[in-house]
């Protein structure tokens, strides 16, 4: 038995996650779809695309395998993107003048 799981960080194109995958996943799969260290069924994204970030389930896998498990569950928490209006930067001085020329004055 090894005392080690050795893993690979393949991203879903289902989820967008970064699972870790074994060489046994790559090894079972006929269809190019993979059974991930959490269980997840993930589709990989082409290999030129950023990684994702890290699947919580499989990171706290990791740990347990290791023994570097905490007490409580690991949670990896992401920043809610903003749906509120865009922010842009203001117009640059060219653009106030060209703007202020069309206008016609009284």
């Amino acid at each position: 038995m090894a005392d080690r799981i050795y893993t690979v960080p393949m991203t879903s194109a289902f989820d967008g996650l970064a699972h870790e995958l074994t060489d046994e996943a790559f090894a079972e799969s006929t269809t190019g779809d993979y059974v991930a260290l959490c269980g997840a069924e993930i589709r990989p994204t082409p290999c030129t695309a950023p990684i994702g970030r890290t699947c919580p389930a499989c990171l706290q896998l990791l740990l347990v395998a290791r023994g570097l498990a905490p007490e409580r569950p690991v949670y990896v928490t992401v920043p809610e993107q903003s749906r509120g209006r865009a922010r842009h930067r203001r117009p640059g001085r060219l653009q106030a003048l060209l703007s202020h020329s069309g206008r016609s004055s009284r």
